[in-house]
């Protein structure tokens, strides 16, 4: 059996599914201790939730309605296995990552192997303690808000100087004192003379780096390609189906200029929408963002 986990749900610790379904058995279950088995355990893989042969539910009649509770529990790690080996692959370098990945799938195949296993094979190739990065991003919950601070470019007798404020917010959970992460920072400038980038280490709740450049900077942006796991700035993150149907306060947005026709179909619409679904319905006006994570000259 496979499950689809709604990608709002997939960051948390466990799931728990109330499954009711309809079945006709022709067949006698092997063993009887797999009727009626209750509360089971699955695992989450990424094309979906995994049941083992324990969770088959055998009823004693045909057509019989039958309900159960399942309990999911999501593996450590899940739902950003691929952003914390981009991470991996970013710090160590291409000729590691690989390296390290060849000897893993050599050394476990056909093995049980976890992440503890990744990190050992790392450390050894790589020479280095890496027992912060796995605890920070496997084992620790949740994730930091980065955004760009007090910025300034001034003229230098060789160039310009520029000083970014780089600030981190960390939530504070059930698990954590939301002490500040260990981040490898993206910065990208562009200028009149063509582009900049380098990468900043971030330890503290802030941090000012200071960057020396021929030409004048004329846009700063932080993170820009999303490198790092972090909490999106709102205006970064487009727009998808699932706030629609996992936000439990829905509310239609529509303009109230351009023609007249257009703005009598946009509320009529709205108006609609509202009464078939229970949605509020506002009109737009006027919405300003600040650039959090994005400077700009003026």
């Amino acid at each position: 059996m496979e499950i689809t986990i709604p990608s709002d749900l997939r960051q948390s610790d466990s799931v728990i599914l109330d499954i009711a379904y309809e079945v006709c058995l022709f067949e006698k279950p092997i063993s009887q201790e797999k009727e009626n088995v209750g509360e089971t355990t699955g695992t989450i893989g990424e094309e979906g939730v995994y049941l083992s042969t324990a969770c088959a539910w055998y009823p004693d009649m045909p057509s019989l309605l039958a309900a159960f509770r399942i309990t999911i529990i999501t593996p450590a790690g899940y739902g950003k296995t691929a952003i914390v080996f981009h991470m991996l692959r970013q710090m160590v370098g291409d000729d590691l990552f690989y390296k390290s990945h060849r000897r893993f799938y050599k050394d476990k195949i056909w093995q049980r192997a976890g992440w503890k296993d990744i990190q050992h094979i790392f450390e050894e190739d790589c020479k280095t303690d890496l027992s912060w990065f796995f605890e920070q991003w496997i084992n620790r919950i949740g994730a930091p808000f980065i955004e760009l601070g007090k910025t300034e470019v001034v003229k230098a007798s060789n160039g310009w100087l520029t000083r970014i404020k780089i600030i981190q917010t960390c939530p504070q959970t059930l698990l954590g004192k939301g002490e500040p992460y260990r981040l490898f920072v993206p910065i990208e400038m562009e200028m009149d003379g063509g582009n900049f980038s380098t990468v900043t280490e971030l330890k503290e709740s802030s941090s000012t780096v200071i960057i020396q450049t021929e030409s004048q900077p004329i846009h700063i942006a932080i993170d820009p390609q999303c490198d790092v796991f972090r909490r999106l700035h709102r205006e970064e993150i487009p727009p998808a189906i699932d706030f629609i149907l996992g936000d439990n306060e829905k509310v239609i947005v529509y303009p109230t200029g351009g023609e007249g026709a257009l703005q009598a179909s946009y509320k009529k619409l709205a108006e609609l929408l509202g009464e078939k679904c229970g949605i509020q319905a506002s009109a737009l006006r006027k919405v300003q963002l600040p650039p959090l994570c994005r400077w700009k000259e003026c």
